[in-house]
């Protein structure tokens, strides 16, 4: 995947990561679910250490992402190889609507650790944000590139992470198997796309919502609606 491979490039502090692969052995994985992502990097921080991973949090709760991108990044020259900061820099990166370097950081991350870590950030969004709307927003303004560029497989791979952890895996599906066309030897894509697809499998045929489901994540970001065919890019419409 040429853009998103550039943008990883462009990321100069993850290159012993990249070369890492998808080694999770090498790599140390320092997350722990319902923990900030960086805590566990952070714990034994030495005394006078600057906490870039921890001060990087703090920012993006306050919605200063410009700066947590910033923090992250320092912190990612002292451990180049923990791939939930890495992962946590592609979502401050997303914010700051730097979306070609945040699907690299998010495929840098996804190569870097193991399967049931690979959607902890979104997973965990409500306490990562001071403001979910934010959030909910910045999922707009990436619908709204892709379709000013529908053949961008850097912006597709990026919505298909974030609709697929956020729980809307038919739309991440949709998205993923863009990518695929357009960059068929991506193989994380690939990857992610086979675990939504499973999920989908897993349902089954779609059944009538229960009467409480409209009450599920009522703060979460809102699935994409579905265009009638006059909206469609061309690119999108039948022949």
């Amino acid at each position: 995947m040429q853009r998103i491979a550039a943008a990883m490039i462009v990321l100069t502090c993850f290159s012993m990561a990249l070369v890492a692969g998808s080694d999770n052995a090498a790599a140390q994985v320092l997350v722990d679910d319902g923990l900030p992502l960086a805590a566990s990097a952070t714990a034994t921080q030495p005394v006078g250490v600057p906490d870039f991973a921890g001060q990087g949090e703090l920012d993006f709760k306050a919605g200063r992402y410009s700066a947590a991108v910033k923090n992250w990044q320092h912190a990612l020259v002292d451990e180049p190889l923990n791939g939930g900061i890495v992962l946590m820099l592609s979502q401050a990166l997303f914010q700051t609507g730097k979306f070609d370097e945040a699907a690299g950081a998010a495929q840098a991350a996804l190569r870097m650790l193991p399967p049931d870590k690979w959607g902890v950030v979104v997973a965990n969004y409500k306490e990562l944000y001071g403001t979910i709307q934010d959030y909910t927003n910045q999922i707009k303004v990436l619908e709204k590139a892709r379709d000013a560029k529908p053949d961008d497989p850097a912006i597709h791979f990026l919505l298909g992470y974030h609709f697929g952890f956020l729980g809307f895996p038919k739309h991440a599906v949709k998205e993923l198997e863009k990518v695929n066309a357009l960059e068929p030897k991506d193989e994380v894509a690939v990857k992610l796309r086979d675990r939504f697809k499973a999920k989908l499998d897993d349902a089954g045929p779609a059944k009538p919502p229960a009467p409480a489901a409209t009450d599920e994540k009522p703060d979460a970001p809102a699935p994409p609606a579905e265009k009638s065919a006059a909206e469609k890019p061309a690119s999108e419409k039948s022949t």
